[in-house]
């Protein structure tokens, strides 16, 4: 499924949004992602925010849940949401052959317990 748009160029893109975590220490150190194990057990390394596509219809917010409630889950508790920016960028993708423009939502953290405690 593909939400694409003509510009006023009449040029059709794919557009794409995403909502991340830049989740950082007091020492300024920040939480990626490595990779992603592929079906046959590959690791596909891409280090890159954790981070979600919004769903047709999903607020950000929603969006935002979903992650804390999946990969970030054990760790949630453990760090408060300090400011949200946005950033817009675009590049041809291989895989739908569209040119894309990717809307980033990301959502700045901090950890406020020692890593430790997070268990």
């Amino acid at each position: 499924k593909k939400n694409l748009m003509i510009n006023q160029h009449g040029e059709t893109w794919r557009m794409v949004s995403l909502v991340v975590i830049s989740l950082h220490r007091e020492d300024r150190k920040v939480l990626v992602e490595l990779g992603e194990l592929s079906e046959d057990g590959a690791l596909n390394a891409e280090p890159k925010l954790p981070g979600k596509k919004q769903r047709d219809q999903e607020s950000a917010s929603a969006c935002l849940a979903r992650i804390t409630a999946g990969t970030l889950c054990t760790i949630r508790n453990g760090f408060v949401i300090t400011k949200t920016t946005s950033h817009e960028s675009s590049q041809f993708s291989k895989r739908s052959s569209f040119p894309t423009r990717y809307l980033r939502t990301i959502n700045h953290a901090e950890l406020v317990c020692p890593s430790p405690e997070l268990g």
